[in-house]
């Protein structure tokens, strides 16, 4: 299987855990972001998958650290204004609802 392939296997593999074993699905998304980082790869929807499972569990802060990591990468801050990019996102979204920044 090639190298692309198996990243998105675990990544798919998260999805579908998601609601029956959200930590094993935690641990499936790092796997995954980790093998494409170490692969040389970088990817915003690898990040924002990951937060979005870390929000779900309650892991806000990371789940923030992931967003910003994802928008990092993929030059989606222009449509952050410039209040919200100091004051912080509140990370009540779902990948469906995406981009929908509101203000702490």
């Amino acid at each position: 299987m090639k190298e692309l392939d198996q990243i998105l296997l675990k990544m798919q593999t998260a999805q579908n855990l998601r609601w029956e074993d959200p930590e094993l699905a935690e641990v499936f998304a790092r796997s995954a972001l980790e093998e494409a980082q170490a692969l040389g790869y970088v990817s915003a929807s690898l990040h924002f998958q990951l937060a979005d499972l870390l929000d779900d569990l309650g892991k806000h802060a990371q789940a923030f650290r992931e967003v910003r990591a994802g928008l990092e990468l993929d030059g989606a801050r222009s449509w952050i204004p410039a209040s919200d990019q100091r004051e912080g996102l509140t990370l009540g979204w779902t990948l469906g609802q995406w981009p929908a920044p509101v203000r702490a």
